[in-house]
């Protein structure tokens, strides 16, 4: 295996990386998105959009790959970055280059890559987004024009707002390390310490404009028989997608974040309670729906919810929860994959 090469204006560039406020965030539908067309368009069962930093490769957003994060010297993106045009390796085990890469010579079993350079919007190589398949492939030149303009897209997303999120807030307050430390690792999204930051401030702003706010807890039914049948790594699996999935439904200012185990907390501020049932609903449908698919099994799940509309000047966070619990344990002895509001 060759190290991808440092490029000249190495300095610059993982400045640039870092301007770009994206690194150590939580996944976003707006990317997911754009990986799920390269996966369709092109036929091929990974994709993912990449930053390179100093010493990683970060996925902000990936599909059908196992993790979210590469040592720099094992990456097939960072050699993206030391050109300034698409890299594509029809069969990897010929390629000195990555013949002998462990996610060649097991693991994945990458026979294809194929990566198209992502600039930030003052120019900078910052990353790749790439096609990847477990057998050795040709893309035509209109497949190869369709992985440049998904990239394109990409970049417009990062020319655009990328605060667009209400919770972009607090990540414009946050260094780097403090993000990091308040992202799950497993799931992509907010622990249990971003979500309580979250809710300090969406409790704030909720009181000083007299807006309500929806908390939801959501728990993936029976999920130990999950971990029992298939075992934790389907499990694991499991938990991935279902923060994709809610992700997905969610409005823009919306916040989802795991507080541990199989349990997530749902943040809809400034919700009516038609459009607080629409969402949960919708959520709840698309989870039953669609079954996760891990190596030769195919897992089917549900989940349980529990939600209040809280006036944020009569209720504490604190009671929020402890009510959004409760409704959540009547849905549970109910009969599970149901919503049950708070009373």
């Amino acid at each position: 295996m060759i190290e991808p090469p440092i490029p000249a204006n190495e300095i610059e560039r993982v400045a640039a990386v870092h301007r770009l406020n994206v690194l150590d965030t939580p996944l976003e539908e707006r990317f997911d998105r754009i990986t799920r067309m390269v996966c369709t368009a092109l036929g091929v069962p990974m994709a993912a959009f990449s930053l390179i930093d100093e010493t990683r490769q970060w996925q902000k957003s990936n599909a059908g790959l196992p993790g979210y994060v590469i040592p720099r010297n094992q990456s097939f993106c960072a050699h993206v970055v030391n050109q300034d045009e698409m890299l594509t390796v029809p069969d990897t085990s010929k390629d000195m280059r990555f013949h002998d890469h462990p996610a060649v010579t097991s693991g994945l079993g990458v026979g294809f890559y194929a990566g198209a350079p992502v600039h930030s919007p003052d120019g900078f190589l910052v990353g790749s987004l790439c096609a990847i398949d477990t057998k050795p492939r040709d893309l035509t030149p209109e497949q190869l024009q369709v992985l440049r303009d998904l990239a394109d897209m990409v970049e417009a997303e990062l020319r655009a707002d990328l605060l667009q999120r209400d919770n972009a807030k607090l990540l414009s307050l946050l260094q780097a390390s403090q993000r990091q430390a308040m992202i799950d690792p497993l799931t992509h999204i907010w622990n249990r310490a971003g979500l309580n930051e979250i809710l300090k401030r969406e409790w704030s702003e909720a009181r000083r404009r007299e807006q309500p706010v929806v908390v939801a807890i959501v728990d993936v039914d029976h999920f130990k028989k999950v971990n029992d049948t298939y075992g934790h790594p389907a499990g694991d699996l499991v938990l991935q997608s279902l923060a994709r999935r809610i992700t997905s439904v969610l409005r823009t200012e919306d916040t989802v974040g795991r507080m541990g185990g199989e349990e997530f907390l749902v943040v809809l501020p400034n919700c009516k309670p038609e459009e607080m049932l629409q969402v949960l609903e919708r959520m709840r449908t698309l989870i039953a729906a669609v079954p996760v698919e891990t190596g030769n099994s195919v897992i089917s799940f549900t989940l349980s919810c529990g939600a209040i509309l809280v006036d944020p000047k009569a209720m504490t966070v604190e009671q929020a929860i402890e009510h959004a619990d409760q409704a959540l344990y009547e849905a549970k002895q109910a009969g599970r994959n149901r919503i049950v509001l708070a009373r």
